[in-house]
């Protein structure tokens, strides 16, 4: 029976699936689009003009080019989140992968509001409970923390004036319902190994605001998922198991 329990035990481990990244749930018709060619004018929601300078938006941050040429901070052109025609969803959740936790590191912040800002998870169920991640002091270059959020959650900017901005932009502060404040890049749509790279606005659009939507660098984050033993460890682990089956078997045999 020992025997038998084990041999079981091993196989379900060598054959065990492995889902370690979470994925992004977005609206009907939404999905993942290819890398625009940037010109500051859109049609990408997230390609506008900077304050911060010509070239400047998170576009040009994600493929270290324009205003931000010599930066290694952009994994390069990768898939955004949104639309066919460019525009964003306004209703964007993740969803947990089965075996990991969510790592999240923040690469850059091109804010004057940075050092009030704050950035964390919530519970769409429970949008009262903000868990905070980083705050302003944490600073760019930050190595990053692991967190657990429920099996659904999205992620919210929280500014110092008091207004918090959502995944869900339903759920905005300042009836700013309209606006996406996240725009959301990986490099591996539909992958079960996929991190994502998020860009963040924390303005709100107004007629005199030439960055119309937005530049959505103010907070650049990078979403991974948390180390976890990888598929060659498990094999290894089921072999030495069935490597024990097969010299309990010969020891019960030659008694």
């Amino acid at each position: 029976m020992k025997i038998k329990l084990i041999a079981f035990f091993a196989f379900a481990v060598l054959l065990a699936p492995v889902t370690w990244a979470d994925s992004l749930n977005g609206s009907a018709g939404a999905g993942w689009q290819p890398f625009p060619t940037l010109s500051e004018h859109g049609p990408a929601y997230f390609d506008n003009h900077s304050f911060d300078g010509s070239q400047k938006n998170v576009g040009y941050l994600m493929t270290n080019s324009g205003g931000f040429t010599g930066s290694t901070l952009g994994p390069g052109a990768l898939p955004f989140w949104g639309n066919s025609n460019g525009s964003a969803d306004l209703n964007l959740t993740f969803q947990r992968g089965t075996t990991n936790l969510p790592h999240a590191s923040l690469l850059a912040t091109f804010s004057g509001s940075a050092a009030g800002n704050s950035f964390g998870w919530y519970d769409p169920k429970n949008t009262g409970a903000l868990h905070t991640i980083f705050s302003g002091p944490a600073g760019p270059g930050n190595l990053g923390k692991t967190f657990a959020p429920t099996q659904n959650y999205g992620f919210f900017i929280h500014m110092s004036s008091g207004a918090t901005f959502f995944m869900q932009s339903g759920l905005n502060s300042l009836g700013d319902t309209s606006h996406q404040h996240f725009a959301i890049f990986t490099n591996a749509p539909n992958n079960p190994f996929a991190s994502f790279w998020i860009g963040i606005e924390d303005g709100v659009p107004s007629a005199t605001n030439i960055e119309g939507l937005g530049d959505y660098q103010d907070m650049f984050i990078e979403v991974t998922p948390a180390p976890v033993p990888e598929p060659a460890t498990l094999g290894l682990v089921g072999s030495g198991l069935l490597g024990l089956i097969g010299f309990a078997r010969r020891k019960l045999l030659g008694n």
